[in-house]
């Protein structure tokens, strides 16, 4: 892969075991973006995704609190 190829997959990867980052990268997306080689269509598609709340879900998943007592896992 190409140094400077978008590297959406170690992103997702990041986010979804980095409750903070993931956290800011639905607030700031742009804040994310020179690190990972994410280019403005990359940042648009992020927001839109966020802003119709489709990576909330996700994020919630790896940050919901296990409740042990209820066998419940969220």
């Amino acid at each position: 892969m190409s140094e400077s190829a978008p590297r959406v997959r170690d992103l997702v990867q990041r986010a979804a075991s980095d409750p903070a980052f993931a956290e800011q990268l639905l607030s700031e997306p742009e804040s994310v973006a020179s690190e990972y080689n994410l280019g403005p269509d990359q940042i648009d598609q992020i927001k839109e995704l966020a802003g119709a709340g489709l990576l909330q879900p996700a994020v919630q998943a790896h940050v919901a609190p296990v409740d042990v007592g209820s066998g419940s896992y969220y």
